[in-house]
């Protein structure tokens, strides 16, 4: 479940669709390692397509 507090929840409806966005704190060598996952979804939340 995702819920939006504050002003995102008052600009939003059940069944928008939204970016999740999910920062880190790492150091330049883990920086370097570091590989983002980006997950696109269908209607239903199924995974479509990982990277």
């Amino acid at each position: 479940m995702v819920c939006l507090n504050g002003p995102a929840a008052r600009m939003n409806n059940v069944g928008d669709e939204i970016i999740v966005i999910a920062y880190a704190q790492m150091t330049p060598e883990e920086a370097l390692l570091h590989r983002p996952q980006v997950i696109l979804v269908d209607e239903k939340n199924n995974p479509l397509k990982k990277n």
